[in-house]
């Protein structure tokens, strides 16, 4: 059977290039491909940074996302999308996905419904499309007056909240288009404050030091 092509998605910006995205690579991607993850910051850089021009702070984040789907065209049967501050371990992750059929439609992660009117996947730690799922929202995002979607909502700022909206809007014009899984595998708290989390996970979030990236990448080596 052939293996099953991931990348990973990063929200970031160039304060961060030289410290998280550092640490991420060489503690959780080292055995990765460098063509298989994307950090998306305000302007392209080495070391697979790439950006388009757009602002650079917390309120930029659906900008980025905007920016990466009207101007890449990958080929990937699962697209991860985490920020620089997560911590992942990508053998946890390539196992828990296969065990998803990859030619359905999916938007999966830790689901969150605290919004009026919207559920969506926690971004911080990390939510995950299908082939599919990337394909429709991409040609969403391709097709639609942005700056009115971006004014729907005033926590649009976030950008998970960003992407939740757009898949609502899919299915509201396409009933059950993409399907809404929420695993229960994504952690958004530091995994030491409970063990067991630690040794089940695939991702976790609010990760501050470069320690801390070296400590859990010892789980990996």
């Amino acid at each position: 059977m052939e293996r099953q092509k991931i990348c990973y998605i990063i929200l970031t910006c160039k304060k961060y290039i030289n410290t998280r995205c550092k640490w991420q690579r060489e503690n959780c991607f080292e055995k990765i491909s460098a063509s298989d993850y994307y950090y998306l910051s305000c302007s392209p850089d080495k070391n697979s940074i790439y950006g388009w021009g757009t602002s650079d702070d917390y309120y930029s984040c659906p900008l980025k996302y905007i920016a990466f789907f009207q101007n890449m065209n990958l080929q990937y049967d699962w697209y991860v999308f985490i920020d620089d501050d997560a911590f992942v371990f990508p053998d946890r992750m390539y196992k828990t996905l296969e065990k998803f059929d990859k030619s359905r439609s999916l938007y999966i992660g830790l689901q969150m419904s605290h919004l009026k009117n919207l559920t969506f996947m926690s971004g911080g730690a990390g939510f995950v499309l299908s082939h599919s799922a990337y394909n429709m929202v991409k040609t969403y995002v391709r097709n639609s007056d942005m700056t009115v979607v971006q004014q729907e909502r005033q926590e649009m700022g976030q950008g998970d909240v960003s992407i939740g909206q757009w898949i609502s809007n899919i299915n509201t014009a396409s009933p059950n288009s993409i399907t809404l899984s929420s695993t229960g595998i994504f952690f958004s708290y530091l995994p030491h404050q409970n063990e067991i989390d630690l040794h089940r996970c695939e991702t976790f979030h609010y990760l501050k030091t470069e320690d801390q990236y070296i400590l859990y990448g010892k789980l990996i080596k």
